[in-house]
């Protein structure tokens, strides 16, 4: 009942959030967690001093120092929570895939619920909050950019399939083009059509944007001025997450083994010896789910290539 009653209190406050309104944008400057993360589902994210992870099943996220010594549980849903941000002392994040965006303190205090839509392919930065809903009704795909407290909403593109943001840049695949890769400025305007084949999971570095083609299941670089594009690996990938020098991915779609490449494709490593998917790299740790065994979500320690279930 309290739960309900605190529910209801909220709703009015949050009501003129559906309500698209004008406001400068700016940049996004440091994001809240890695594109990469965010396009595997969100599950696992860090800051300068703590981990913050997922659990699959339990419903639970987790805060721990960075050896693990210290271990605290700040939340517990009842969907699964996902699309984790870590900013400015809080923790912005959905329960359920897609759920209400929420915001807490990294303790797990003061939560509170942000939209009253579904959301996923949740991105802070810059003191704007970029996420996606989907309109079931018209089926329906959108982009919006909100302020910290999700006020002051500005719809920024329909028809995406995914987004992720880099700086005044947002790079995005388009339903309604058969998946293209486009562009836009983190205002939505000047878009811009990037290629033409059907693009999953697009990411990016100060160079090059990184992306997996669905026919093939490739991976692709462009180089952000000559848009000239080369692919980098052909081994039909899955999970693709890019951190620092490496690019994570599964190797054969699902099947296996878990695996990383240098960023032009030619040295490559196998982690793991087993089917994984939803891959998420903070630190030294990978977090991944296997999809043998219970199935569950474990975290791969780079260091000593010791498992864990997470």
């Amino acid at each position: 009942m309290k739960k309900l009653l605190a529910y209801c209190i909220l709703v009015p406050l949050l009501l003129f959030s559906s309500c698209i309104a004008p406001s400068t944008v700016v940049s996004t400057g440091e994001l809240g967690n890695t594109p990469g993360n965010i396009l595997n589902g969100g599950f696992a994210a860090e800051n300068e001093n703590f981990y913050f992870w997922a659990t699959l099943g339990e419903d639970k996220v987790y805060k721990s120092t960075k050896d693990f010594s210290e271990v605290q549980k700040i939340f517990e849903g009842r969907f699964g929570a996902a699309e984790i941000n870590v900013s400015d002392g809080y923790v912005y994040f959905t329960d359920g895939t897609p759920g209400y965006l929420q915001k807490m303190t990294i303790n797990g205090e003061k939560r509170r619920i942000l939209t009253l839509s579904h959301v996923e392919n949740v991105i802070v930065g810059g003191g704007r909050i970029y996420y996606k809903t989907f309109e079931l009704e018209n089926n329906t795909e959108k982009v919006y950019s909100c302020d910290l407290e999700g006020r002051n909403p500005i719809l920024l593109a329909k028809d995406v399939s995914q987004f992720c943001v880099d700086g005044e840049t947002i790079y995005y695949t388009r339903r309604d083009d058969g998946n293209a890769l486009w562009s836009m400025e983190i205002s939505g305007k000047n878009q811009r059509k990037l290629n033409s084949e059907y693009t999953i999971n697009p990411n990016f570095d100060n160079k090059y944007i990184y992306y997996t083609v669905a026919e093939s299941f490739n991976i692709f670089r462009m180089d952000k001025q000559k848009l000239q594009a080369e692919c980098i690996n052909n081994e039909r990938c899955s999970g693709v997450n890019l951190l620092g020098d490496w690019i994570y991915y599964g190797r054969n779609r699902y099947i296996g083994p878990l695996c990383r490449m240098s960023k032009d494709g030619k040295i490559k490593e196998v982690l793991l010896n087993a089917p994984i998917a939803e891959v998420n790299v903070v630190g030294d740790f990978v977090f991944y789910r296997r999809l043998d065994k219970d199935g569950g979500r474990y975290k791969l320690d780079l260091k000593t290539r010791q498992n864990t279930k997470a």
